[in-house]
């Protein structure tokens, strides 16, 4: 009986430890998920405004027609239309910003039907390009807006990167402008409403750019200038349009997705599925020398596959050396992407200061040490910039060279590259979650295998 009594007594604190616990976790995740929240609705206060019209044969693109015809001057104006709104739109993806296209010369439905329906249509109105800027950006602040930036569809050499440069230039700065070639200006950027800027201008002469930037400076505006682009106006310009749509074309992928593989055969159906949920993807399999279905399997996808030794650092390597994607994503064999993980990429590599970014962590098993290793994986990607790779590492091309890439390690790979990539700017975990195997934590003991890491990462700093 008092053996009994013991055991009951034992169980009963296990059992208020795993409800303290429990509850803790709910509390924590709430609290989290309402930043995040609070952190999406805040960056929605930003606004690209484009401005272009209706693609209409003898109205557009005047200047054009003796060298394209009028059919083919409007063939111009819808394809460089078309691609402004492509780059405002990945603009969108990134910051979670909206877009409100100005056009004129026709209605909204025409509009959209020619452009899409998921952007917002707004009339110019009348008045010059001042008023209409001027129009354009009062609305904006007037809706909530909290950042607003103005472009046309006249530069190609627009980005969605030169975009977030501008918005971020507007932490420190009152106004952003885009000075063109031909005297004028691509893009003008504000947080907050300066209605001098539109007044006082000889709109469509090669006096715009000099002519704004000294209204902003009579009243002290702190004024920031982008690198000056090219415009495309005169037949003498379409050489800029024909070389940015050769890039455009180009087959080369945008992401690349690297899985090293050793006998992985079990699980690596899922994560290629959970890859190729995207389009413009480059697969890439490095094996170590499976002796299962892993080849074949990976064969059967359409991936890139590469055999070589049964280092997780130097498969990585290998196949970032042989990946042609501007963005690497290194994953795990047995993680899953999660639905969407393209938009979540392009979101954090476009965050100021970012050099790389992960996914949260969440395993496929039910057991409550699970839950609280999940919640300090949280803590440790987020507060110390410190995800690992189970956690689908990614970065860009660029990146990943200036830092020297994966070493050559059986483990701790994933902890030396983020370590070399902290000490050149954020390594950013987003709120998106990669589902991972709980394999090794329920074969080992979750503790265990935790424990284990801890010892690892002690020896590598002391090594």
């Amino acid at each position: 009986p008092v053996r009994y009594r013991k055991r009951v007594g034992k169980s009963k604190i296990s059992g208020t430890v795993r409800g303290v616990v429990g509850a803790g976790y709910k509390i924590l995740t709430t609290i989290g998920r309402e930043w995040l929240c609070a952190r999406a609705v805040a960056r929605r206060g930003e606004r690209v405004v484009v401005f272009s019209r209706l693609p209409e044969p003898g109205n557009t693109k005047t200047r054009m027609i003796p060298a394209l015809g009028e059919q083919g001057a409007a063939d111009l104006q819808r394809e460089m239309t078309t691609h402004a709104l492509q780059v405002a739109d990945h603009f969108r993806t990134m910051r979670e910003a909206d877009v409100e296209v100005r056009y004129t010369g026709s209605n909204r439905p025409a509009m959209a039907d020619l452009f899409g329906h998921h952007f917002q249509y707004t009339p110019q109105g009348e008045g010059d390009l001042g008023q209409k800027l001027a129009r354009a950006v009062s609305d904006a602040f007037a809706a909530g807006r909290r950042r607003v930036i103005c472009i046309g569809c006249d530069v190609p050499d627009i980005t969605p990167e030169r975009l977030c440069e501008a918005m971020h230039a507007l932490a420190k700065h009152d106004v952003v402008i885009g000075p063109a070639c031909d005297g004028g200006y691509y893009l003008i950027g504000m947080k907050a409403w300066h209605p001098h800027l539109f007044q006082q201008i000889d709109w469509g002469s090669e006096r715009v750019y000099e002519q704004t930037l000294r209204q902003a400076e009579s009243t002290g505006l702190r004024v920031c200038n982008l690198p000056t682009l090219s415009d495309v106006d005169e037949p003498d310009e379409l050489p800029v349009w024909h070389r940015v749509q050769k890039h455009t074309k180009r087959n080369t992928p945008w992401l690349s997705v690297i899985i090293p593989t050793l006998n992985e055969a079990s699980h690596l159906p899922r994560a290629i599925e959970s890859a190729k949920q995207e389009t413009n993807i480059e697969l890439i399999i490095t094996d170590g020398g499976s002796t299962d279905e892993t080849l074949n399997i990976a064969e059967a996808a359409g991936a890139k596959v590469i055999v070589g030794d049964a280092c997780r650092g130097a498969q990585l390597r290998t196949g970032a050396d042989a990946a042609t994607g501007e963005v690497l994503l290194f994953l795990h064999a047995d993680t899953r992407l999660p639905f969407g993980f393209a938009r979540h990429v392009q979101q954090v590599l476009g965050q100021p200061n970012t050099m790389a970014g992960a996914f949260a962590m969440q395993f496929d098993g039910v057991d409550l040490s699970l839950r609280c290793i999940e919640w300090g994986t949280k803590i440790r990607s987020q507060q110390f910039d410190l995800p690992y790779g189970d956690q689908a590492l990614f970065m860009t091309r660029q990146t990943y060279d200036a830092v020297g890439g994966f070493d050559d390690l059986p483990v701790m790979d994933d902890y030396d590259l983020v370590q070399r990539l902290k000490q050149r700017g954020r390594v950013r975990t987003c709120e998106a979650a990669a589902l991972t195997s709980a394999r090794k934590y329920l074969d080992h003991g979750p503790w265990r295998v935790v424990w284990a890491h801890q010892k690892q990462i002690w020896r590598w700093r002391h090594r």
